[in-house]
């Protein structure tokens, strides 16, 4: 096993390069397109507006990965793009913002209860404190409620995918993930992008393959940069902030900024297409599965 310090030339290509850059580029125009004043603004605007934010955060994760030859090592981020675009797009668009915005931000108070439960079985520290901190991390979450309730914020129930009596009570919607796919109409970025990402995060199989083929093949393995396919990472963090940009320009209704939004989109997808083309991924599609069906 080998710990370079320099990096590969094969793979670091100029296409390569060019797809990172039209990547990078498309997250600064993201940020500078939605520029919102929240002050004053209630929780189902601000906490919405919060995660598109973190959705470019990590998106700036994943350029900074790719650019440095990762790729792979960015599909979890990517995963979590696509977790967060879906809770974005599943607030704004319930029909009651508010309640499910608080129903998301008391999963603060869920976690410190869990944190602290886990504290008193291990018993590392005066039992006494641990319960008044318990009882304490109770009663902020009831004094959340009872705020907003008074601001006239309706919590709304946790609510049960069509297939199951119940609501799930380890989310925060009650949905899977796969449920709330379907009801943001994000089914096909599941399927795909979220699913491969969900098994590079969980170290299945397909994670180790590239490492795993070549020590079937008697090569030296490495853990540097290798540059890879950047193109799973980048148009998955592509599909996540975009399908989250549309859900905040109509949130806030931006109908003025569309028109950007339309160039910079077109631009993003023209690079992939054009880095698609020029890597040899379509002649290669086209070789295992044949000509594509045009869409009916």
């Amino acid at each position: 096993m080998t710990y370079p310090d320099s990096l590969p030339a094969s793979g670091n290509s100029t296409s390569y390069q060019a797809l990172v850059a039209a990547h990078e580029r498309y997250l600064r125009q993201l940020h500078a397109i939605v520029q919102i004043d929240l002050r004053g603004r209630p929780i189902g605007d601000w906490l919405p507006y919060a995660l598109f934010v973190h959705i470019l955060q990590l998106g700036r994760a994943v350029q900074t990965l790719v650019a440095a030859g990762f790729p792979d090592e960015a599909l979890p981020l990517t995963r979590a793009m696509i977790s967060a675009m879906m809770n974005l797009l599943f607030i704004v668009t319930s029909g009651n913002p508010n309640g499910w915005a608080l129903r998301y931000w008391l999963q603060l108070g869920e976690m410190e209860q869990r944190f602290l439960a886990r504290e008193l079985k291990r018993m590392r520290f005066d039992e006494a404190t641990v319960r008044k901190l318990i009882d304490e991390a109770g009663q902020n979450v009831a004094g959340a409620k009872s705020q907003a309730a008074r601001e006239g914020v309706q919590l709304p129930d946790k609510i049960a995918a069509s297939d199951r009596g119940q609501p799930r009570m380890d989310t925060w919607t009650g949905l899977s993930d796969r449920a709330l796919a379907e009801r943001v109409g994000q089914v096909d970025a599941y399927e795909t992008e979220y699913d491969y990402a969900s098994a590079i995060t969980h170290v299945q199989a397909v994670a180790l393959k590239p490492i795993a083929n070549a020590l079937i093949e008697g090569k030296a393995v490495g853990t540097g940069p290798y540059f890879g396919p950047p193109l799973p990472a980048i148009g998955s963090s592509y599909n996540a902030s975009s399908a989250a940009l549309l859900g905040i320009a109509k949130h806030f209704g931006l109908a003025d900024k569309l028109p950007d939004i339309d160039v910079v989109t077109k631009e993003m997808r023209d690079a992939i297409d054009h880095w698609r083309d020029v890597s040899g991924t379509n002649e290669q599609i086209t070789s295992i599965f044949g000509d594509r069906i045009p869409p009916a």
